[in-house]
């Protein structure tokens, strides 16, 4: 009877959470706030902004209100760097070396976790598939062993965005207008182009880096890959193409980033010649990153002014202009580009999707 007692009490005491108070907001919080949100008491979240996050569903305090809280715990979920000045921070408000855990104890403490639920599910399923007769096929084996410790804590996909929301948007625009063969440059071949491929769309690819294309069979549509610099297109005739798309792409052409020759002028000599090749009434999809800067952020990409795209496809008609901007899609027309009605949402670096045609 003592015995069974005492094993209640030690589960009672595996379950009582820690108190803690989480120092930063940012992008580390954001990747650890499930898992501590599940393991932990979150007092209050701390950072040396003044305002409260909106996002956030704890309290929001002060770094100097931290070490009033009753705490058991304070974790810094930031970058080492940043945590090594906010410890020091911390400390010199009050707060114990001893009771601060930074971002590499956090690591190893959700290593911990990861392992001692691996263990107790593997004993569970143990004991179950006795039970199970049906099951007998797969009996749980030592060195058939596969172990992945933290899948549980990942999120059920990646959404970048971007590139998420805005392959969908101009697939479902490409779609509807139905073109016979459809050209891409430097889109994503599984975002974009895979959309197109299973509306039945046949899809030449143009890239300036090499692509693996198989035949895989069971009437999949097909997809042509030309490696070439798309900077020119030599090797298509003017007036010629009456559908073709470019999604966060062009920002990097003539910064060496891919292979390509380093050129200051190659995006805008690109975009010269996307105007040569698309056909009367055929459509351009073209997008990329802007803000309220213009600038070169070398040698990763460029972040365009809006109007200096519409302005760059001189020869064509703006049809409409999509702007993603945190979590959001905006739409605007011609007028109200020229307008600059966009600087009402701007950030500093957005997806800015046009939609030109060739009248």
């Amino acid at each position: 009877m003592w015995a069974k007692e005492m094993n209640c009490m030690v589960e009672v005491n595996i379950m009582v959470k820690e108190n803690v108070v989480v120092i930063g907001t940012g992008p580390k919080f954001i990747e650890l706030s499930e898992w501590l949100d599940e393991h932990y008491n979150i007092l209050a979240v701390a950072d040396n902004r003044h305002l409260t996050p909106t996002f956030l569903k704890w309290r929001w305090i002060s770094m100097e209100e931290v070490v009033s809280e009753k705490y058991d715990r304070v974790m810094m979920c930031v970058r080492p760097k940043v945590g090594e000045k906010l410890k020091q921070q911390l400390m010199n408000l009050g707060v114990q070396d001893t009771a601060i855990d930074d971002l590499e104890k956090i690591d190893l403490l959700q290593h911990e976790a990861d392992i001692e639920k691996y263990e107790n599910d593997k004993k569970k399923y143990i004991e179950m598939y006795h039970d199970k007769k049906s099951l007998r096929n797969f009996r749980y084996k030592e060195n058939n062993e596969y172990i992945c410790l933290s899948d549980y804590r990942n999120s059920a996909g990646d959404i970048d965005v971007h590139y998420f929301w805005q392959d969908i948007l101009v697939a479902k625009m490409i779609i509807k207008n139905k073109p016979i063969v459809h050209y891409d440059i430097g889109s994503r071949v599984d975002g974009l182009v895979s959309h197109l491929l299973a509306a039945g769309i046949d899809v030449n690819i143009i890239d300036i880096r090499s692509l693996d294309i198989r035949d895989v069979g069971c009437g999949m549509a097909n997809i042509h890959f030309i490696q070439d610099d798309a900077t020119k297109l030599e090797n298509i005739s003017k007036d010629s193409i009456e559908s073709i798309s470019s999604c966060h792409a062009y920002e990097h052409f003539g910064l060496g980033r891919y292979g390509d020759p380093v050129d200051p002028d190659a995006c805008f000599v690109a975009m010269e010649e996307l105007q040569r090749v698309l056909s009367f009434g055929g459509k351009l999809y073209f997008s990329v990153p802007v803000g309220k800067e213009e600038k070169l952020c070398f040698n990763a990409h460029r972040i365009f002014a809006p109007k200096t795209i519409v302005g760059a496809f001189d020869k064509l008609l703006l049809e409409n202009m999509y702007l993603i901007h945190d979590m959001s899609i905006y739409e605007y027309d011609l007028q109200n580009v020229l307008d600059s009605k966009y600087m009402e949402v701007l950030g500093d670096y957005d997806c800015g999707i046009f939609i030109f045609s060739k009248a």
